[in-house]
């Protein structure tokens, strides 16, 4: 009698060691999943990428520090070169103090992220310090 009942007790207490190591499992291994789609960026075929620098080069020839209009139309083209693949783009804007002129240079640089997680936290931390003064 006194055998049945650790036997049966020795049961019970497997049974609740596998419906805890279960639980467990269930909680630890999520089964499902979330996924966030995520705009993927095509594949670089290095002929339009080839095409697309010679495209820059004829386009915005004598791209020089002072010549703003012809470095702002380069970022453009850039932000839409990049845009088509998908990438989320952004501008980071900063200003130069000219080396022997008094004058400031605002300029431009084009962020690109291609994977999709990383540009937004960029943009926020960019546009704060946006009109940050570079020496």
């Amino acid at each position: 009698m006194l055998k049945k009942i650790i036997l049966k007790t020795l049961d019970l207490l497997l049974l609740l060691v596998v419906a805890l190591l279960i639980i467990w499992f269930m909680i630890s291994q999520p089964l499902f999943t979330v996924s966030k789609e995520i705009k993927c960026a095509k594949l670089i075929n290095p002929q339009e990428l080839n095409q697309s620098v010679y495209e820059m080069v004829e386009k915005f020839d004598g791209r020089v520090y002072d010549d703003l209009k012809v470095l702002d139309a380069t970022a453009s083209y850039i932000y839409g070169k990049f845009s088509e693949q998908g990438a989320l783009v952004h501008y980071q804007n900063y200003e130069l103090e000219g080396l022997l002129e008094e004058d400031v240079y605002q300029y431009k640089n084009v962020i690109a992220d291609f994977n999709g997680t990383v540009a937004t936290l960029k943009k926020q931390n960019n546009d704060t310090n946006s009109n940050r003064k570079v020496e």
